[in-house]
């Protein structure tokens, strides 16, 4: 175990992860990136709070209407454990959706960066190191919609390709 508090909300990372169709691993290396494991995490300039340094601007836009929390305390609203995961799970299915045959580090730079375009290298690498922890081999696993990866994808390119020159060949 890496981080103390690894294993304190992995029931409600189970239920969030299910309930967005999301691999349990993302949301905990996604956590692990952003907090490590700390649901008081705050920081100033980004205006994250809690363990997926979820921001008062997002959290409106994916219908959070509760508070935000007391930055002084560092306790309720997006601090909340619960709330900021469900939110980042929502917000990780969302991006998801978005952009289905991307590879989870983009998605997460997406994540992190609140942009489309990306984050920084230095985000990747550090979210990279977080899944190679929680799921080793997570780079070579397909990807895409409904686990589809790359290599799918071009046998079938290549399976229908073959039909077409069998049908057309007389």
């Amino acid at each position: 175990m890496r981080f103390t508090n690894e294993n304190r909300w992995l029931g409600t990372v189970r239920r969030e992860a299910a309930r967005a169709g999301l691999p349990v691993w993302v949301v905990q290396a996604t956590i692990a990136a952003e907090s490590s494991f700390d649901p008081q995490a705050y920081v100033r300039v980004g205006n994250g709070h809690g363990l997926m340094q979820v921001t008062e601007r997002t959290a409106r836009r994916l219908g959070y209407r509760g508070p935000i929390g007391n930055t002084t305390t560092r306790t309720g609203g997006l601090f909340d454990p619960e709330t900021s995961i469900r939110l980042g799970t929502q917000l990780l299915k969302n991006l998801r959706g978005r952009f289905p045959r991307e590879p989870w580090d983009r998605i997460y730079s997406a994540y992190n960066s609140g942009r489309v375009d990306g984050a920084p290298e230095k985000h990747l690498r550090n979210w990279r190191d977080q899944a190679d922890y929680f799921r080793p081999g997570w780079r070579t696993e397909p990807y895409g919609p409904d686990g589809a990866d790359r290599a799918i994808l071009i046998a079938g390119i290549l399976a229908v390709g073959a039909a077409w020159l069998l049908l057309t060949r007389r």
